[in-house]
């Protein structure tokens, strides 16, 4: 899971306690402030860009398929940089690759041979409960904004 401006961060630090106790490991990701200006009307904003993240997934998967720490691998990425370690891990005999292409980026996934798209139906069928409990203690309450329609 990426991580960027004060939004994501908030989201991030309520969901991260629920997806760590079904066994996600979160590995949050830098990213940059760059100041930007349209060149015809002069509007200025920030925005945001990742730094190495697709450097540091790579590096990842190729160290995790070369250890065996996995058997199956589910990359969530449409980032076309990545195509070289996800071939490399698919090379090998006895390591699988599930590459997801995120909402709306299938086609920019094709180059990665994307195995299935997160479309709206996925995502609303895979909601984490209204709560989350571990240790008999809530530790993540789903937003009213992710509740299903």
């Amino acid at each position: 899971m990426l991580l960027g401006g004060r939004a994501q961060r908030r989201a991030t630090a309520s969901t991260r306690p629920a997806l760590e106790s079904v066994g996600v490991t979160l590995q949050i990701s830098e990213f940059k402030e760059r100041d930007q200006k349209c060149n015809k009307c002069g509007a200025q904003w920030v925005s945001h860009e990742e730094k190495e993240t697709d450097v540091r997934m790579s590096i990842d998967i190729v160290t995790d398929a070369l250890t065996d720490r996995f058997d199956l691998a589910i990359v969530v990425t449409a980032d076309s940089d990545m195509k070289p370690a996800v071939a490399r891990v698919r090379s090998m005999p006895d390591k699988k690759v599930l590459l997801v292409a995120p909402p709306k980026r299938f086609a920019q996934a094709r180059a990665l041979q994307p195995n299935i798209a997160i479309t709206p139906g996925r995502i609303a069928k895979h909601l984490l409960p209204r709560e989350v409990s571990s240790g008999g203690q809530v530790v993540a309450t789903r937003p009213p904004q992710y509740d299903p329609p």
